[in-house]
């Protein structure tokens, strides 16, 4: 698919989704990925609560136990409701829906988009994904199954939306449309959306995992035994370290956000995907620098779309200039950012 000249990928509507090698191959490790948080949750419960029966500090544990609960809760319930809808869709197809400009409707993180047959899909979209999809002029549906659930597919990825089929769109919502034309990274409405995105992600994280620094140090000083505060005062100092990384990274992206050109390079993955089941994933190849040179390409821990989109399409996208060591890399028009390492 050409958007902009941009090369992307986008779902196949001659075959069943099941038949996709991407999806399949997500769905797969998804699965087995369901078992490992069966077991890892419950297990963290386990510890604390042994924790804190054999420490005898139930108050100073009942917090992180109760909120450990709670996630686990949550995760499972939503993990598992979207394998189980994705199963019930393998045999469906891929159906593409085109959209007139100002046809998606916004109400808060809720888009309602009209579907051919009447009524509206209605689910919930990130900022990025909202400006998105309000600048497409199409996308592909999945289902409904037999309740109502389906998917929204848009160009530049394999990851689904889940959209509950409904008569009347979401309360509230209002037309949006993006006008879609070549913009460089600093003037992309879709990658600003994606930086304000970033940035309640690096002020969410950063002020939970100080809660939880804290919390370990509290701990820490309650131990009547000095020898046994190191291991609990080393645990607050990775997560300290983890901490003042995780700013850095995503700075490093926004930096990059600020560029004046896209510079698209050949590129090749030297393996097929390894899926994980979630977003992140890991990939090794070659790539062109615009001098002739084949460089070593390293994709470590990135989006998974940006893998797909590299896979399917042979294009690497860098923010900027491209040179040696790590850059930043992404697609035009589209919400997608990582750091991969060149050379």
């Amino acid at each position: 698919m050409e958007t902009e000249r941009v090369q992307v990928r986008e779902v196949r509507t001659d075959q069943p989704a099941g038949a996709d090698p991407v999806m399949s191959g997500q769905v797969s490790a998804a699965r087995k990925k369901s078992i490992t948080l069966m077991i890892t949750f419950p297990f963290f419960i386990a510890v604390m609560v042994f924790a804190a029966w054999y420490l005898d500090k139930v108050l100073l544990f009942a917090i992180p136990i109760v909120l450990f609960l709670y996630i686990w809760a949550v995760v499972l319930y939503g993990w598992f409701a979207g394998v189980r809808r994705v199963l019930g869709l393998q045999d469906a197809y891929f159906r593409e829906v085109p959209l007139a400009e100002g046809a998606v409707l916004v109400a808060k993180s809720k888009v309602s988009v009209p579907l051919p047959e009447g009524g509206w899909a209605v689910g919930r979209m990130s900022e990025p994904n909202r400006v998105l999809i309000a600048g497409l002029r199409r996308i592909w549906v999945l289902g409904p199954d037999s309740d109502g659930w389906l998917m929204l597919a848009l160009p530049g990825g394999f990851t689904g939306h889940a959209a509950k089929v409904r008569q009347e769109p979401a309360p509230g919502s209002q037309p949006m449309s993006v006008q879609r034309t070549p913009q460089p990274p600093s003037a992309d409405p879709v990658l600003h959306a994606f930086a304000r995105a970033l940035n309640r992600v690096l002020v969410v994280g950063t002020i939970t995992r100080l809660l939880a620094v804290g919390w370990i140090v509290w701990l820490a000083l309650d131990y009547d035994n000095d020898l046994a505060r190191v291991p609990v005062l080393a645990m607050a100092v990775v997560l300290l370290v983890i901490t003042l990384m995780v700013p850095k990274t995503i700075l490093a992206m926004r930096n990059a956000m600020r560029a004046s050109h896209w510079t698209e390079l050949a590129a090749v993955l030297d393996a097929p995907i390894q899926y994980t089941g979630t977003l992140v994933a890991s990939g090794h190849g070659r790539v062109q620098l615009p001098d002739g040179r084949q460089v070593p390409l390293t994709m470590n821990r990135v989006n998974v779309n940006l893998l797909v989109n590299v896979e399917g399409t042979g294009r690497l996208w860098v923010l900027g200039t491209p040179r040696l060591g790590r850059v930043q890399v992404g697609l035009p028009g589209y919400p997608l950012i990582g750091t991969v390492k060149l050379g």
